[in-house]
């Protein structure tokens, strides 16, 4: 007797072979072409499952996709018949649930139970692993035949039992009825099979189940699955059925979605309760219907439930997860709450904050870094109601703020100064944070200096400042030029005048005369403009305020106006003298002067000429041999005050009388102005007008007695003296004599030459050269080296000379400032330097990046190039670093972070600067890319039927030396063993995807492949050498079969034939070839059993096997109508062509025929159709038989009537 039951758990969820992705649920009501989902109008629902009339069939009862969706199950026998093979587990029995990943959501659990007897109504209860204690109808959802036992009946049960789940760990399970049961009844045992989704994930899971209650008892069943639809080919599937009350008695073979054995449970691995799951026959794309079934010859079982998980990317999944989020302090993050359990009237909240709302759309803003907790809380599939959480970080970096203030220069100060005014949100700690400018202020020697002072260049100038988290504000600020400073001068210079009898109004010009000038004393009436007029009636101290119209500027100077009008006391003896001609004495007039005044001049002006005799002391004497009145001054020299006396000169003779002139004001200077001209004109001689006359001119260095006169009334004076001028009568020998000074005024005019910066630099690199002079009627002229050699002007341009940078001198310049007047000229000289050495621009660091050195350090060692005369003592910094894309541009920073590949034409640029003296130099710099990988396939390998162990090794072309290995397992292998982790060559014990890393030594870069290992799989196949024939047919049958190994393929197989004619033979190589007669016509079966290891095939032929030919010729008939032997007709078996001639006896042809159908037949007619009369006839007929054999028959037949 055969006893049966058992019980069944199944879990489904969603995490098979894809790790670290994301996925997103499916929305019931939005478009899904090729979902699998239940028909609501197919039978009962029973909380989302189908109650049908599972009698005698398995039908569809649960269908579902959703995004990430996957399976588990646990089954156990439950059973206690004693005279079973095995002995179920005891109640309440732990159903270990495990691989539902953290974070999934429960949709739908189901527990089956299948039993030998009709359970009746009965609960099952589970204890979930959080200690929940639920009680569940178990709902009958088919029954069928006993399964040899004698029992009522098969009764298959199942309970929805979603609520109960919570995640993985022990359910107990109790309360499902076993033996002793009256009347017999016994739970064979329960599968729990949970359905869940992660969220992790980015595939589309579809799963289909069909349950109720078949039986075969024994033999093959089938039941058909349908309302699905697979709407993409899937990327991984399996099939599962589970079978009850196998008995170890043959081999069962399986159906999994074909109507073909794909699957066979040995004898060996049979248990009395089975959930079996095996890729079987795939899903293809636009199918709708899946067949599942066992056969067993031997034995009874019961199909409880079966059905297919796939996976499709039919859907857009992995979306809805909320990722970390990194801001910077200040500023919001925004998210959107997934409802990844499709939850009914969500409400969703986050925490810390507590907000909430129907959106699911949230912002926050922290300050610090914050961990989030999401709530989504609705109704679930099971209108149960449900929360589903999930956790994020928003992490906060420091955000820097920055408020510049700017110190201007102004009219009363030349530093300026910065300081962006920087802070951070939050303020403490305060982070780590570069510096990058757009144009580097002047002074700023690091990448973190946030101020400077004094010589910042004018311009506008933009900070980025950057934490080390990333965050960034950038600000600018302005630097204003220096404001044009008042600075005038006094024409003429000084900070006293005086006002004297010589100058009773002094003058005073201010230049620049462009300016606005207001002239104050607190007293006298102010006065406005450049030139400033003062008398004795406005003397004092006095302020002059001058204005830069441009800048606004105004400086003040003070100057004091005093008066000397002291005039000189004096005496002249005689007052008068009477001469005569041509025999006398000159007329001698002594001056003296009588005053303390000793800086004197004695100053004789005859009426004869503008110019005077002069000479200094306290005494003076004057000789003159010509009547007339004679004026003679003593002049203070100081206040240039005089007084005068007149003296006479009386005579009776006839002196001539003349005028004297002198272009040059009787007065020698420098140049074209070193000599002076006298000239003689209008001589009149006495008493008769116009007679003859001569000339002379005595020098001063005339010591007599002797002169001669001539005819030339003009003479040259070269030396400064006193001169006499005579004129000659030649009539009378009169001679009129006069004596004039001629002064000399060779007095160079004062001059200066200043630069505003005598060493030039980058950072300046012009200067204005200015010359002054406090003379007035003044030019000026620069000379310098080198074309065009001079600039007559009193201001020069001065720049670097970029042609020669290392120079230190840029050149002398020379100054010349020439009196108009005079010509005398006044120099002076001034060197301008330069300090425009360039630095050399050096980078150091690694030519190369590779895997194992991702990024290089730039570093700057550049030089300076300066003079140690300019005593430089600043270092020269890297001003700009620069790269290939995606390489961002920093300033100010002694190293760079390289990490994109450079050639020649998108190289690393460094421009570095001297701080000494703002000069620049750029050098470039090539990285190459050694990153060289390995290159590495995939492969697949296969374990020949039971081979317990596979040689497994990655494909690599190219290089192979220099690799390091590390194999991991993947997805289901998880427990392989392997036999080394580091060898290129590794054995392993398990089917399924390896991953290797090879890792090029050298340079530390990897690549991986995945090597894949099947099950191998054996495939029976014989050919016959004949499989029609006739009887007796012999038969040769050569083995054709062989398994999945390409080395090993057709080794080690067992063959079981059976001829189908009572015949068998049992061969152990593929080799052997079989031989068997069918002596007998008929259809013949053969079959052969083949196993190789674990696994086994069944090939079936059939042999069609045909009588033999025959050919029987009768000796007489009959033809009277009487219905008996009326037809000469031959007995043939096999024949395909007859033909025929019969004769009479005297040799007349009466009759022939040919026939293809196997047979004729003689009515007794000649060939007019008139029956020939009862004798004797002669024949001849030939065939052919369908095998081949060839007749030849004579002979002869008689006629009866």
């Amino acid at each position: 007797m055969k006893n049966r039951s058992l019980i069944t758990l199944v879990i489904i969820f969603s995490n098979l072979f894809f790790f670290g992705q994301k996925n997103t649920y499916h929305v019931p009501g939005t478009p899904c072409d090729g979902c699998v989902w239940a028909d609501p109008n197919a039978g009962i629902q029973q909380n989302g499952a189908k109650i049908l009339d599972g009698n005698g069939v398995i039908a569809t009862s649960y269908t579902q996709s959703a995004c990430g969706l996957d399976f588990v199950q646990v089954s156990n026998p439950l059973y206690k018949r004693g005279f079973s093979f095995q002995v179920g587990l005891n109640q309440p029995a732990a159903f270990a649930i495990a691989g539902i990943p953290v974070g999934a959501v429960i949709q739908k659990a189901f527990l089956y139970v299948g039993a030998s007897g009709n359970l009746g109504l009965f609960n099952a209860s589970i204890t979930n692993p959080l200690s929940t204690t639920a009680s569940f109808s178990m709902a009958q959802i088919g029954s069928h035949i006993d399964k040899c036992w004698g029992y009522s009946g098969t009764y298959n049960y199942r309970a929805d039992v979603t609520s109960i789940i919570a995640g993985n760990g022990n359910y107990i399970i109790s309360g499902i009825p076993v033996m002793p049961q009256v009347p017999p009844k016994d739970a064979d045992g329960a599968t729990l099979f949970i359905i869940y989704s992660d969220v992790s994930q980015n595939f589309t899971g579809s799963i289909v189940i069909g349950d109720g209650a078949q039986v075969a008892a024994p033999g093959t069943i089938n039941s058909v699955l349908s309302g699905f639809n697979v709407c993409a080919t899937p990327s991984v599937f399996t099939n599962f059925i589970l079978i009850s009350d196998l008995q170890k008695v043959l081999p069962t073979d399986i159906r999994l979605n074909s109507l073909a054995n794909n699957f066979n449970l040995p004898t060996a691995s049979q248990q009395v309760w089975n959930f079996i799951s095996a890729p079987g026959a795939p899903p293809f794309v636009g199918q709708t219907t899946a067949n599942y079934g066992a056969s067993n010859t031997s034995d009874c079982f019961n199909l409880i439930m079966a059905g297919m998980y796939f996976r499709t990317s039919c859907s857009v999944c992995g979306i809805l997860t909320i990722p970390n989020q990194t801001i910077c302090a200040g500023t919001g993050a925004g998210f959107s709450v997934p409802n990844n359990s499709v939850l009914t009237n969500p409400t969703y909240s986050v925490n810390p904050g507590g907000l909430t709302n129907t959106t699911g759309l949230f912002n926050v803003s922290p300050l610090v870094t914050t961990t989030y907790t999401t709530y989504v809380t609705g109704l679930n599939a099971s209108s149960t109601m449900a929360t589903e959480t999930q956790t994020f970080t928003v992490f906060v970096n420091p955000s820097p703020n920055a408020s510049p203030t700017t110190t201007q220069t102004s009219c009363t100060n030349t530093v300026n100064a910065f300081n962006l005014g920087l802070t951070f949100v939050p303020a403490l700690p305060v982070p780590s944070y570069t510096i990058n400018w757009s144009t580097l202020p002047n002074g700023v020697t690091t990448s973190t200096q946030t101020s400077a002072t004094g010589g910042i260049a004018p311009g506008i100038y933009t900070a980025t400042i950057t934490t080390a988290g990333g965050c960034s504000t950038t600000t600018s600020f302005s630097i204003n030029s220096l404001p044009a400073i008042s600075a005038f001068t006094f024409t003429p210079s000084g900070t006293s005048f005086t006002v004297t009898c010589a100058q009773p109004t002094v003058v005073i010009n201010l230049n620049p005369a462009s300016y606005n000038y207001t002239w104050t004393n607190g007293f006298s009436a102010p006065q406005n403009g450049p030139t400033g007029n003062f008398t004795s009636s406005n003397l004092g101290t006095w302020s002059v305020t001058g204005v830069n119209p441009v800048s606004g500027c105004s400086s003040t100077q003070t100057f004091v106006v005093t008066q000397n009008v002291s005039i000189p006391s004096s005496t002249v003896t005689p007052v008068a003298q009477n001469i005569t001609c041509p025999v006398g004495s000159p007329a001698t007039f002594t001056g003296i002067t009588t005053s303390s005044l000793t800086n004197v001049t004695h100053s004789w002006y005859s009426p004869f000429s503008p110019g005077a005799a002069t000479n200094g002391g306290t005494i003076s004497i004057f000789n003159s041999s010509a009547p007339g009145t004679y004026t003679y001054c003593v002049t203070d020299n100081v206040s240039g005050c005089s007084t005068c006396k007149t003296v006479t000169i009386t005579s009776s003779s006839g002196f001539p009388s003349f005028n004297i002139t002198s272009p040059q004001q009787f007065t020698i200077g420098c140049g074209t102005t070193s000599l002076a001209t006298i000239n003689i004109s209008s001589v009149t001689t006495n008493p008769v007008p116009g007679g003859p006359v001569s000339y002379t001119v005595l020098p001063p260095t005339y010591v007599g007695p002797t002169y001669t006169v001539g005819g030339s009334a003009t003479y040259t004076a070269n030396i400064p003296g006193q001169y006499t001028v005579i004129v000659h009568d030649n009539t009378n020998n009169c001679e009129t004599k006069i004596p004039v000074s001629i002064i000399q005024n060779t007095f160079g005019p004062q001059v200066t030459a200043i630069a505003n910066q005598q060493t030039l630099t980058c950072y300046v690199p012009s200067t204005l050269l200015q010359g002054t002079s406090t003379n007035t009627n003044v030019s000026f002229n620069w000379g310098f080296p080198g074309p065009p050699g001079n600039v007559p002007n009193d201001t020069l341009t001065v720049f670097t000379n970029t042609a020669a940078p290392n120079n230190t001198i840029v050149a002398t310049y020379t100054l010349t400032v020439t009196d108009n007047i005079n010509k005398c000229k006044s120099t002076q000289t001034i060197t301008i330097y330069q300090n425009t050495a360039k630095p050399t621009a050096i980078i150091t660091g690694g030519n190369f990046i590779t895997c194992a050195t991702e990024t290089v350090n730039f570093t700057n060692a550049s030089i300076s190039n300066i003079p140690a005369t300019f005593f430089p003592t600043l270092p020269v910094i890297g001003y700009s670093w620069s790269g290939p894309s995606p390489q961002q541009t920093f300033t100010n920073t002694s190293t760079y972070i390289a990490f994109t590949p450079a050639g020649v034409a998108n190289q690393y640029t460094l421009v570095v600067k001297d701080l000494n003296n703002g000069c620049t130099a750029v050098t470039t710099k090539t990285l190459g890319d050694n990153r060289i990988y390995p290159n590495v396939g995939p492969a697949t390998y296969t374990f020949d039927c039971g081979t317990v162990g596979a040689n497994i090794f990655p494909v690599i072309t190219g290089t192979t030396s220099g690799f390091s290995y590390y194999w991991t397992s993947l997805g289901s292998v998880t427990t392989a063993s392997f036999s080394s982790f580091t060898n290129s060559m590794v054995t392993v014990n398990l089917a399924g995807s390896y991953a290797v890393s090879v890792t090029n030594t050298l340079n530390g870069c990897t690549n991986n492949a995945v090597i894949t290992v099947v099950n191998g799989a054996l495939t029976g196949d014989f050919s016959a050498s004949s499989i029609t024939g006739y009887a007796p047919l012999t038969v040769n049958f050569t083995n054709l079969t062989a398994s999945s190994s390409t080395a090993t393929g057709t080794s080690s197989i067992t063959s079981v034939w059976s001829f189908g004619n009572g015949y068998s033979q049992v061969t152990t190589s593929s080799t052997i070839s079989p031989v068997t007669t069918y002596s007998n016509a008929g259809t013949y079966t053969v079959t052969m059993y083949v196993s190789k290891g674990t696994c086994i095939d069944t090939v079936v032929k059939i042999i069609n096997v045909e009588l033999p030919s025959k050919l029987e010729v009768p000796n007489v008939f009959t033809p009277n109508g009487d219905g008996s032997n009326d037809v000469f007709f031959l007995k043939v078996t096999n024949v395909s062509e007859i033909h025929a001639l019969i004769y009479d006896r005297w040799g007349n042809k009466v009759f022939e025929s040919n026939s293809n159908t196997g047979n004729i037949e003689w009515d007794g007619k000649n060939m007019s159709g008139k029956e020939v009369s009862a004798g004797t006839y002669f024949y001849i007929i030939t065939g052919t038989g369908k095998d081949g054999k060839d007749y030849s028959q004579k002979g002869n037949v008689s006629i009866y009537r």
